[in-house]
């Protein structure tokens, strides 16, 4: 039988790297939406802080999502790979997930090949990739 779980409260599971909208009503069995998530949503709020789960979300349903979210960025090619961390921005809205392995792998290709990054006129300052996509 379904019922509806507290606000707040996460739904089951899903799958990383899923990127698809979790959004369920808050029904405990009910159906997901299930649309290529456009938002990637940490839940909790700026009085108590962030939660230890996060969620995406579809832009139908990111609205009802970012009313309970401590912050949220749009979702880019890092987002839910297992190992991701969250760097928050000054303000909502302004993080982004961070990948750890690929900036190490991104300093390790530098330091091999550091006229690959170079910025012109200045051979020996890298670029700093964004992996924010």
């Amino acid at each position: 039988m379904s019922q509806r779980r507290p606000l707040g409260e996460p739904g089951a599971a899903r799958p990383s790297m899923e990127n698809t909208c979790g959004y369920d009503a808050g029904i405990t069995d009910g159906p997901r939406c299930g649309k290529p998530a456009t938002w990637h949503l940490t839940i909790g709020s700026p009085i108590t802080g962030p939660a230890d789960w996060a969620a995406m979300a579809c832009d139908e349903h990111a609205g009802p999502v970012m009313d309970n979210s401590w912050d949220w960025h749009a979702v880019s090619g890092v987002c839910d790979v297992p190992g991701t961390m969250w760097q928050p921005g000054t303000h909502q809205g302004e993080g982004f997930c961070f990948w750890p392995e690929a900036e190490a792998a991104m300093h390790e290709a530098a330091a091999e090949t550091p006229t690959m990054f170079a910025t012109p006129g200045h051979a020996d300052v890298p670029h700093i990739l964004d992996l924010r996509i």
